[in-house]
């Protein structure tokens, strides 16, 4: 039925697709469940609303979408069980009859589209000393491939509302432009090189780890804000057309975290620490003291999921410079991994 053919960043991705199925689990309570995912300490957040099915909102883990993917927030248009792979259905999907959201049809091309089983999560959020805050995102449809190109555009949106920012933004877009991301506008024949063809008949001899008929590359967003002050973000996606065939977002854990300046020394044990230090833009300096020698990597990774900077050492105590001063302005996250154990931070540069 669907026999679309690979896109070429299909197959750069290809190696993280020979494993488990992503795999969901609902919130026994949203705010909390939100909370957990999505933020850490160091961020204050207020006000977090949820309005959608119960079941239309939870976490997952898929640990084929490389490691940024490995587990975060996700948002369905159906039951979020719908998008558990492996793809053996060309028409997932769950009708809750439920409105769409006035926000994300205010984005759509023609007025005379309907919206349907929209899902929206509301938070305030004050950032302590982040000067920009961001994240990545999946999105996926049974729409594709089929439908693309009609009257069915699903559609997402990630808005932001606050100090030094006309109106709501839409700040989850089509890279390189500030155009809302739907099924019509991103696929096999549009901006295709953001689109991964996951239509029963292109699995071969694999089973695909998502539902979804097909979905996008990693893609981030982000924008400037001002520490202290307080920035409103709406998160939603909606059925277009109908309401029958589900879409999603996967939105990646820790998306919203502060960044490395404001989490101060992370303890391994009570002999174990890293300090950092920010030297200028985008030059930053972490100091590493163990208990006992170690095998120590620190890998830089764009929010594309791109790894930037690759680097190891063995030994107790050392210092690591990392320079990201020649590539493009934007956020980037530092994995530290020594005797089993991972930090994460945030880079702005």
């Amino acid at each position: 039925m669907k026999k679309l053919l690979l896109s070429a960043l299909y197959f750069l991705l290809s190696p993280f697709l020979f494993a488990q199925p992503l795999v969901t689990s609902s919130f026994t309570n949203i705010e909390q469940g939100v909370q957990d995912v999505l933020f850490d300490d160091c961020v204050t957040v207020t006000g977090l609303t949820y309005a959608g099915s119960d079941s239309a909102i939870g976490s997952f883990s898929a640990g084929f979408l490389g490691w940024q993917f490995n587990s975060g927030l996700i948002l369905s248009t159906g039951g979020i069980r719908s998008a558990q792979g492996p793809n053996n259905e060309p028409d997932e999907g769950l009708d809750f009859n439920l409105a769409g959201d006035y926000y994300l049809n205010s984005l759509l091309d023609d007025p005379d589209y309907e919206g349907h089983d929209a899902a929206v999560l509301r938070f305030n959020i004050v950032s302590q000393s982040d000067t920009m805050i961001g994240g990545a995102f999946i999105f996926g449809s049974e729409e594709y491939p089929e439908y693309a190109g009609t009257g069915f555009v699903d559609i997402l949106a990630i808005f932001i509302q606050g100090p030094g920012i006309v109106g709501m933004k839409n700040i989850a877009c089509i890279p390189g432009t500030n155009v809302a991301i739907n099924i019509n506008n991103l696929n096999a024949n549009l901006n295709s090189s953001f689109y991964v063809d996951n239509s029963m008949s292109s699995q071969n001899e694999w089973e695909s780890g998502i539902q979804w008929d097909g979905y996008t590359v990693p893609i981030r967003f982000e924008h400037a804000v001002i520490p202290g002050e307080t920035y409103t973000i709406r998160i939603a996606i909606e059925d277009v057309g109908d309401g029958i065939y589900d879409s999603g977002l996967l939105i990646a854990a820790g998306s919203f975290n502060c960044n490395a300046d404001n989490t101060g020394i992370d303890k391994y044990t009570s002999r174990d620490k890293i300090t950092h230090r920010t030297l200028g833009d985008g030059y930053f300096q972490f100091e590493y003291a163990f208990s006992k020698k170690e095998n120590v990597s620190f890998e830089v990774y764009d929010l594309n999921g791109k790894r930037v900077i690759s680097k190891c050492s063995n030994s107790q105590a050392g210092t690591e410079d990392i320079h990201l001063e020649n590539y493009s302005q934007g956020l980037y996250i530092l994995r530290i991994t020594t005797g089993g154990k991972t930090k994460t931070y945030k880079l702005i540069r």
